[in-house]
């Protein structure tokens, strides 16, 4: 408690003055031995009494609405960020561009190796599913991606490092280092660099593969069925070719211009989901950084990462765009206008 009770009234202009004389009364059955704080709260009460019947301040109870133009803090935070400026973190005072400099490497690192794994291991899976569609074979693999497909992401990760960094279940369980990441020399090579980082990285990026293949598989696996049935598929096979080839020439760059959009549309979910490994498996990456910022509300921070989460979003379906002009003749971005 301090006497110095009047800018803190002024402060709350716009509080419910009832409901804190209420509060206030509230002391009334409380035993205070401290003659100080009894005189207090009587001063408190008197003070409210008289803000709420003074006239002079209604005007707290109305909303004000004022315009400055373009001299806000949004449009002024827009122009420095054009300029490249992103501030300054409100935590520790450090330059937002430094912040995300330093955590860009591994989050980059991290989702690049496993988009390309990604589509390494589910195209050609996916394919090989779509033929063996009654075996048992295939029967037991399309099981194994619904139940991975059924997995949330936390727990596989949870388990992965309960399971594989520790040896509390055997010292065969023990396959991978521990979580964090560890600190390298300022002079450290860049084979130095990749290779450490290969280290600490490796569970991490079996755990978002493993995450995003059972959907990218399905997805392949569909599109190649819906080629089986096409008239152009069933023509080459009554000429005879051979199964390889009629896959793999003709079925499969069709229904690989349809995967486009699947890996492109895997763009933010490797985004949102290097938020969930970089706080299970303590990296400091993009993702972790924008979970420290939000409980310590950083939000300069913040809003540079969800900006540059959303700009990554549209470039990459910007690119996949490009991708289907370039490699489907069939599809031009050129207005066709009929002649009368």
């Amino acid at each position: 408690y301090t006497h110095d009770y009047m800018p803190a009234i002024e402060l709350v202009d716009h509080a419910n003055l009832p409901e804190i004389e209420q509060r206030l009364n509230s002391f009334d059955s409380y035993d205070t031995e401290n003659e100080e704080v009894s005189n207090l709260i009587i001063e408190l009460k008197s003070l409210l009494t008289s803000l709420d019947g003074n006239s002079t301040f209604s005007y707290n109870w109305v909303p004000s609405i004022r315009w400055f133009g373009v001299d806000n803090q949004y449009h002024k935070w827009a122009i420095n960020l054009l300029r490249g400026d992103f501030g300054i973190s409100m935590k520790d005072g450090r330059n937002v561009s430094q912040l995300l400099t330093d955590a860009a490497w591994w989050t980059l690192l991290m989702n690049i190796i496993s988009l390309l794994l990604i589509i390494a291991v589910s195209i050609p899976l996916g394919v090989w599913l779509s033929t063996f569609k009654w075996k048992t074979l295939g029967g037991i693999s399309m099981s194994m991606l619904y139940v991975l497909y059924a997995i949330p992401l936390f727990w596989l990760a949870t388990m992965a490092v309960v399971l594989f960094t520790t040896d509390d279940y055997g010292q065969w369980t023990n396959l991978f280092p521990s979580v964090g990441q560890y600190d390298l020399p300022f002079n450290a090579s860049f084979i130095q660099r990749i290779s450490t980082s290969l280290t600490v990285l490796l569970l991490p990026i079996i755990c978002i593969v493993l995450g995003n293949l059972a959907f990218v598989t399905l997805q392949m696996k569909q599109n190649m069925e819906a080629q089986y049935s096409k008239k152009y598929f069933l023509t080459a096979r009554s000429k005879g070719l051979r199964n390889t080839k009629l896959i793999w020439s003709h079925a499969f760059p069709n229904a690989f211009y349809s995967m486009l959009t699947v890996v492109g549309g895997a763009i933010p979910a490797l985004i949102s989901g290097s938020v969930v490994v970089e706080v299970i498996f303590n990296i400091s990456g993009m993702g972790r950084l924008l979970w420290d910022s939000l409980f310590s509300q950083d939000w300069s921070v913040v809003y540079v990462i969800v900006l540059l989460g959303a700009v990554f979003t549209v470039a990459g379906q910007l690119l996949i765009d490009l991708l289907y002009m370039w490699l489907d003749p069939r599809v031009s971005f050129e207005s066709k206008t009929q002649g009368v």
